[in-house]
């Protein structure tokens, strides 16, 4: 049996913690309204951002609401969003919202107006 091909960039577990704690800094949000927000204390929230304890896929989920990140952004460690133009943001923030096929087509359709090539 052969082994999986690996697809775009490696997981960062060793900066999950970091990355969420990036998430909720750019939100301007404490640890306080974060842990009232997700119903746990605000020890545990310090604990889960300098990766001292596990974490669960409940909080995952809400970083990455809040984030508005993929999963995959979050654990590849793309979470610096703010450092895109915001042109760029809002783009993102639209394509998110979108059906696979209607991406798809956008993205077919930007190539073509651009001839951009992958």
């Amino acid at each position: 049996m052969s082994s999986p091909k690996r697809i775009g960039t490696e997981f960062d577990f060793d900066n999950l913690g970091n990355n969420l704690k990036k998430i909720r800094k750019g939100l301007r949000k404490t640890q306080s309204e974060v842990a009232e927000e997700l119903g746990v204390t605000p020890g545990y929230i310090s604990n889960v951002e300098n990766s001292n304890t596990a974490v669960s896929f409940r909080v995952i989920s809400y970083y990455c609401k809040i984030g508005k990140i993929t999963m995959d952004d979050l654990v590849c460690g793309n979470v610096d969003r703010d450092e895109l133009p915001l042109i760029d943001q809002k783009i993102l923030a639209s394509a998110e919202k979108m059906p696979v096929e209607s991406k798809e087509r956008m993205l077919s359709i930007i190539k073509t107006w651009f001839r951009l090539e992958d």
